[in-house]
């Protein structure tokens, strides 16, 4: 029989490569099952920038788009259960991925002074959100989707800026209110806060998707099968690469997730297979450097020239963003927390040897992990009053407008 659940509440964690959601019994705290998948609107870009080009002149057809999903993600979260009270949903997303979830024109985002236009209400009502819901089920779950969604109560997580959206301000609940502290969220874009003196400062540097396994020739999400973990042996030297390596659930390498990426590239540098400027030191058979292969089947996994210059565009966005940030606020302070998936796994080592992260930031650094679906999860288990609220002076720095950020993204482009 299906199980009760008295007060259901699903997190969601609405990404712009990855949704994460999580069903909660708000009555116990406990979790009931969770999940995740790469964001269905990825068909028409893998960053946000080609979104809003999609959406500028009718915001329908992504908007289409991620409720079904979100339809179909529910619908198998509450397989087995019960629910003995309308559910709450809880969605925390930048604020493009907001605004297209709720079906609004996201013009105002994509140009100067970049003030998003609309206001994001405390509640919905899930019929607003999902009218078309007795569309949406998925035939492989024979939950009644329908009536519950139409029944629904939906809270969407404000933004603060344009740039800094409500994944943030989600993120922002997990940290400690009354010390100095860096927090960069990593993925397709690069969100940063720096709080010092009881101010924050925050900043967005469009990384695009490599972080996130996205084009990388043999790119993939942090997926079963997918390396998130490289080293050298004793054996390595140039041109001759000899590595060993993890897989998430310990199966056979399929690709290389954002971390397997980045201790990737510290390896290649390292050990003098690329220079300083990112370019190959060695022949390389078909423009291709081998990182892993197995026999059956047949599998290779290798990066070429164009992925390391893709990696470069990714990281030198961010870490100029840093810089710029730093500057503006007063310095680098003691603690770093990174979140985001990529965050989350990464070898901070990996991260100061490729220059993705200052020097200064070794020993300072703390992996907090997916703190967007955490504080959605913290919202709605009633650990943080609704609406969240941002009592700390926030100031945002547009990069696009800063006068050093071009230069500081050049100069760290390079390793």
């Amino acid at each position: 029989a299906p199980r009760a659940v008295d007060a259901p509440a699903i997190a969601i964690d609405l990404g712009t490569t990855t949704i994460a959601a999580s069903l909660i019994d708000t009555r116990t705290g406990e979790t009931l099952a969770s999940l995740s998948a790469l964001n269905a609107q990825r068909a028409y870009g893998a960053d946000i920038l080609s979104r809003i080009d999609e959406s500028l002149a009718d915001a329908s057809l992504l908007a289409g788009i991620i409720r079904a999903q979100l339809a179909s993600i529910i619908q198998r979260l509450l397989t087995g259960a019960a629910p003995q009270s309308p559910l709450k949903l809880y969605i925390s997303g930048n604020t493009t991925m907001s605004y297209l979830l709720l079906g609004l024109p996201c013009r105002s985002l994509a140009s100067a002074p970049f003030r998003p236009e609309f206001p994001i209400a405390e509640r919905y009502a899930g019929r607003d959100i999902f009218p078309d819901a007795a569309h949406l089920a998925d035939p492989a779950h024979a939950t009644p989707i329908a009536d519950i969604l139409q029944a629904a109560e939906v809270y969407v997580l404000p933004y603060l800026s344009a740039f800094v959206g409500g994944d943030i301000l989600s993120g922002l609940l997990t940290l400690p209110p009354d010390e100095d502290w860096l927090f960069v969220d990593l993925g397709t874009n690069g969100e940063m806060v720096l709080q010092k003196d009881g101010k924050r400062t925050g900043t967005s540097a469009a990384a695009g998707p490599a972080f996130e396994g996205g084009g990388i020739s043999c790119g993939m999400g942090g997926l079963p099968g997918a390396i998130y973990e490289l080293s050298p042996t004793d054996a390595t030297a140039p041109g001759a690469l000899s590595l060993r390596y993890k897989t998430i659930d310990g199966l056979p390498p399929e690709g290389l997730c954002g971390s397997g990426i980045l201790d990737a590239m510290a390896v290649l540098l390292a050990s003098g297979t690329i220079d300083r400027t990112g370019a190959f030191t060695v022949p390389a058979k078909d423009n291709q450097i081998l990182i892993a292969e197995h026999a059956a089947p047949v599998k290779q996994i290798y990066l070429t020239q164009k992925d390391v210059r893709v990696f470069q565009l990714s990281k030198g966005a961010i870490r100029a963003g840093i810089e710029v940030l730093c500057a503006e606020a007063g310095g680098l302070p003691e603690k770093i927390h990174l979140a985001g998936g990529f965050g989350q796994a990464l070898r901070p080592e990996s991260a100061i040897t490729t220059g993705l992260l200052p020097v200064e930031a070794r020993g300072r650094i703390t992996s907090l992990g997916n703190t967007s679906l955490i504080g959605a999860i913290m919202l709605a288990k009633g650990q943080a009053p609704w609406p969240p609220q941002q009592e700390i002076p926030f100031r945002e720095i547009i990069l696009a407008e800063h006068p050093q950020f071009n230069d500081l993204f050049i100069k760290h482009m390079e390793f």
